[in-house]
C-alpha cells in the first residue's frame, strides 16, 4: 500500500516520522483537500489570465507533492510553474498533461485513504 504508480506515502514517514494509520489518513486527507483547492485556484487563474497567482500556486502544489511522493505530479507542476503566458503553445500541452496526472494522482490518493480507514 505504501507505493503506487503516482504516489508513495512512505515519504510521509521520511518527513514526519512514524505515524499510525489514523494520523497518516488525516495527513493524506489534508493534502488531498489542498490539492483540490490548488486545482481550483489554477483553473481560475487560467480563466482570469492571472499568471503570477498561477505560478505561485503551481509552485505550492509542486512542493506539497513531495509529502506524498507524487513525483510525476511534482514534475508536471514544475512545468506549469515555468509558464510565462497562457497563450504559449506549450501551455496547452502542459496543462492537459498536468490535469491527466492530477486526476490519476487523486484517484490513488482516494484509494489510499480508503485503505487507511
Amino acid at each position: 500500500m505504501k507505493s503506487t504508480k503516482f504516489i508513495d506515502i512512505s515519504e510521509l514517514e521520511d518527513i514526519f516520522g512514524e505515524m499510525d494509520n489514523s494520523e497518516t489518513c488525516e495527513t493524506v486527507e489534508s493534502l488531498q483537500a489542498d490539492f483540490i483547492l490548488k486545482l481550483s485556484v489554477l483553473t481560475n487563474c487560467v480563466e482570469q489570465n492571472d499568471i503570477s497567482t498561477f505560478k505561485l500556486n503551481a509552485h505550492s502544489l509542486k512542493s506539497n507533492c513531495c509529502y506524498l511522493g507524487a513525483t510525476e505530479l511534482n514534475q508536471n507542476s514544475y512545468q506549469l510553474e515555468l509558464t510565462t503566458s497562457f497563450k504559449d503553445d506549450n501551455f496547452s500541452s502542459n496543462w492537459a498533461t498536468f490535469k491527466n496526472t492530477f486526476d490519476s494522482t487523486m484517484s490513488e490518493i482516494q484509494e489510499t485513504i480508503e485503505q487507511l480507514k
